[in-house]
Protein backbone atom coordinates (compact mmCIF):
# COMPACT_ATOMS: atom_id res chain seq x y z
CA UNK A 1 0.00 0.00 0.00
CA UNK A 2 3.29 2.43 1.06
CA UNK A 3 4.60 1.61 -2.20
CA UNK A 4 1.19 2.58 -4.21
CA UNK A 5 1.30 5.83 -2.77
CA UNK A 6 4.90 6.43 -3.22
CA UNK A 7 4.39 5.83 -6.80
CA UNK A 8 1.09 8.16 -7.07
CA UNK A 9 2.98 11.27 -5.64
CA UNK A 10 5.78 10.90 -7.20
CA UNK A 11 4.41 10.72 -10.59
CA UNK A 12 1.87 13.44 -9.79
CA UNK A 13 4.99 15.62 -8.51
CA UNK A 14 6.79 14.99 -11.47
CA UNK A 15 3.57 16.89 -13.27
CA UNK A 16 3.96 19.48 -10.85
CA UNK A 17 8.06 20.41 -11.30
CA UNK A 18 11.00 19.00 -12.92
CA UNK A 19 12.38 17.67 -9.55
CA UNK A 20 12.77 14.30 -10.58
CA UNK A 21 14.51 15.47 -14.02
CA UNK A 22 16.71 17.43 -12.01
CA UNK A 23 17.51 15.50 -9.28
CA UNK A 24 18.43 11.69 -11.13
CA UNK A 25 20.66 10.39 -7.74
CA UNK A 26 17.56 11.17 -5.96
CA UNK A 27 14.88 9.95 -8.31
CA UNK A 28 17.02 6.87 -8.68
CA UNK A 29 17.13 6.29 -5.06
CA UNK A 30 13.76 7.01 -4.34
CA UNK A 31 13.00 4.19 -7.47
CA UNK A 32 15.03 1.62 -6.03
CA UNK A 33 13.16 2.11 -2.62
CA UNK A 34 10.01 2.04 -4.29
CA UNK A 35 10.92 -1.11 -5.84
CA UNK A 36 12.02 -2.64 -2.83
CA UNK A 37 8.64 -2.05 -0.81
CA UNK A 38 6.94 -3.43 -3.96
CA UNK A 39 9.13 -6.05 -3.97
CA UNK A 40 8.25 -6.78 -0.46
CA UNK A 41 4.85 -6.06 -0.63
CA UNK A 42 3.97 -9.01 -2.67
CA UNK A 43 6.23 -11.09 -1.28
CA UNK A 44 4.16 -10.65 1.80
CA UNK A 45 0.98 -11.44 -0.03
CA UNK A 46 2.22 -14.30 -1.38
CA UNK A 47 3.29 -15.90 1.74
CA UNK A 48 -0.09 -15.03 3.41
CA UNK A 49 -1.59 -16.46 1.20
CA UNK A 50 -0.12 -20.08 1.19
CA UNK A 51 -0.47 -19.83 4.90
CA UNK A 52 -4.08 -19.11 4.50
CA UNK A 53 -4.63 -21.81 2.16
CA UNK A 54 -2.49 -24.60 4.44
CA UNK A 55 -4.75 -23.62 7.79
CA UNK A 56 -7.68 -23.41 5.26
CA UNK A 57 -6.65 -27.24 4.10
CA UNK A 58 -5.74 -28.45 8.01
CA UNK A 59 -9.35 -27.52 9.09
CA UNK A 60 -10.80 -29.11 6.44
CA UNK A 61 -8.65 -32.26 7.57
CA UNK A 62 -9.61 -32.06 10.99
CA UNK A 63 -12.92 -31.51 10.80
CA UNK A 64 -12.63 -34.50 8.68
CA UNK A 65 -11.28 -36.37 11.27
CA UNK A 66 -13.10 -35.42 13.81
CA UNK A 67 -16.14 -36.72 11.85
CA UNK A 68 -14.05 -40.05 11.44
CA UNK A 69 -13.09 -40.58 14.92
CA UNK A 70 -16.59 -39.79 16.68
CA UNK A 71 -18.11 -42.17 14.21
CA UNK A 72 -15.40 -44.55 15.65
CA UNK A 73 -15.95 -43.89 19.20
CA UNK A 74 -19.76 -44.13 18.95
CA UNK A 75 -20.06 -47.30 16.78
CA UNK A 76 -17.37 -48.61 19.42
CA UNK A 77 -19.75 -47.43 22.55
CA UNK A 78 -22.02 -49.32 20.31
CA UNK A 79 -20.27 -52.71 20.18
CA UNK A 80 -19.41 -52.77 23.90
CA UNK A 81 -22.52 -52.16 25.31
CA UNK A 82 -24.33 -55.18 23.04
CA UNK A 83 -26.42 -52.47 20.79
CA UNK A 84 -27.26 -53.59 17.68
CA UNK A 85 -26.15 -51.83 14.64
CA UNK A 86 -28.74 -52.94 12.72
CA UNK A 87 -31.51 -50.95 15.03
CA UNK A 88 -29.41 -48.13 13.95
CA UNK A 89 -29.40 -48.60 10.04
CA UNK A 90 -33.13 -49.27 9.44
CA UNK A 91 -34.35 -48.04 6.59
CA UNK A 92 -36.41 -44.71 7.74
CA UNK A 93 -33.34 -43.56 9.96
CA UNK A 94 -31.10 -43.00 6.46
CA UNK A 95 -34.52 -41.12 4.89
CA UNK A 96 -35.67 -38.82 8.11
CA UNK A 97 -31.40 -38.79 9.57
CA UNK A 98 -32.87 -40.27 12.93
CA UNK A 99 -30.24 -42.68 14.43
CA UNK A 100 -32.38 -45.03 15.21
CA UNK A 101 -31.43 -45.90 18.57
CA UNK A 102 -32.75 -44.06 21.62
CA UNK A 103 -30.79 -41.17 23.27
CA UNK A 104 -31.39 -42.37 26.60
CA UNK A 105 -30.67 -45.85 25.87
CA UNK A 106 -27.70 -44.33 24.28
CA UNK A 107 -27.02 -42.35 27.14
CA UNK A 108 -27.45 -45.40 29.50
CA UNK A 109 -24.63 -47.55 27.37
CA UNK A 110 -22.11 -45.35 27.55
CA UNK A 111 -22.30 -44.89 31.13
CA UNK A 112 -22.56 -48.44 31.68
CA UNK A 113 -19.20 -48.55 29.40
CA UNK A 114 -17.15 -45.62 30.98
CA UNK A 115 -18.33 -46.86 34.68
CA UNK A 116 -16.69 -50.96 33.57
CA UNK A 117 -13.03 -50.94 34.07
CA UNK A 118 -12.29 -53.38 30.56
CA UNK A 119 -14.48 -51.99 28.53
CA UNK A 120 -13.62 -48.32 28.78
CA UNK A 121 -10.05 -49.67 28.77
CA UNK A 122 -10.66 -51.07 24.92
CA UNK A 123 -12.73 -47.85 24.02
CA UNK A 124 -9.28 -45.80 25.07
CA UNK A 125 -7.23 -48.11 23.17
CA UNK A 126 -9.63 -47.98 19.96
CA UNK A 127 -9.62 -44.56 20.51
CA UNK A 128 -5.64 -44.38 21.43
CA UNK A 129 -4.93 -46.49 18.23
CA UNK A 130 -6.37 -43.31 16.14
CA UNK A 131 -3.47 -40.89 17.25
CA UNK A 132 -0.94 -42.08 15.30
CA UNK A 133 -3.45 -41.98 11.93
CA UNK A 134 -4.54 -38.18 13.04
CA UNK A 135 -0.37 -37.21 13.96
CA UNK A 136 0.13 -38.34 9.97
CA UNK A 137 -2.28 -36.20 8.73
CA UNK A 138 -1.45 -33.14 10.37
CA UNK A 139 2.06 -33.64 9.66
CA UNK A 140 1.59 -34.47 6.05
CA UNK A 141 -0.71 -30.94 5.95
CA UNK A 142 2.33 -29.15 8.19
CA UNK A 143 4.54 -30.38 5.48
CA UNK A 144 2.74 -29.35 2.56
CA UNK A 145 2.02 -33.13 1.35
CA UNK A 146 -1.36 -33.69 1.88
CA UNK A 147 -3.52 -32.92 -1.27
CA UNK A 148 -5.97 -29.88 -2.24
Amino acid sequence: MAAAVAVTVGVLSDFASEFWARHALSAGLVSSVVVVMLSVGIFNEVVDRRRRGRWAVLAQHVMFELVINARVFWISVAELADISTSEATTHHSHIDGSSGIDAQRLDDALTAVLADEPRRAHLQDVMAGMVPRNDELIGSVDRGDAQR
